[in-house]
């Protein structure tokens, strides 16, 4: 995981491994809350209350392949960039910064994972399939 860490832990992770399709992000000062869209529906959100949200919907044969990030207490900011060449911005990359990439060519982002307060993001990582 990236981050300090601390709080309490979350995952976004299901049993079957559906592919993430969108993503919700809610950031003030730092990153607040992270929720995924999984298929056609929307998972929980995970993280804590508060802070403007930014929505992203992924187009068919889209995944998230690379994720940059930026932390100081908490997560300041996050990049997402996918196979098709997009990049989603959130929050600001100001800080510690990370670069987050899957294993093997070919795997796209399925889960996302990590420790909040209640504050926002404290830690994160990421899961490729």
């Amino acid at each position: 995981m990236y981050g300090p860490g601390g709080g309490k832990y979350f995952s976004t992770m299901e049993d079957d491994n559906r592919k993430i399709t969108g993503l919700r992000v809610s950031s003030a000062l730092m990153v607040k809350s992270v929720q995924v869209r999984l298929g056609d529906s929307w998972d929980v959100k995970q993280g804590a209350s508060g802070g403007q949200t930014q929505e992203v919907i992924l187009q068919q044969d889209e995944g998230i392949i690379k994720v940059i990030g930026a932390f100081k207490v908490f997560l300041q900011g996050m990049a997402l960039c996918t196979n098709k060449g997009r990049c989603f911005y959130f929050g600001n990359l100001e800080g510690n910064v990370f670069f987050a990439y899957p294993s093997k060519e070919g795997q796209v982002l399925v889960g996302i994972y990590g420790e909040y307060g209640l504050l926002g993001i404290k830690s994160i990582g990421f899961e490729w399939k």
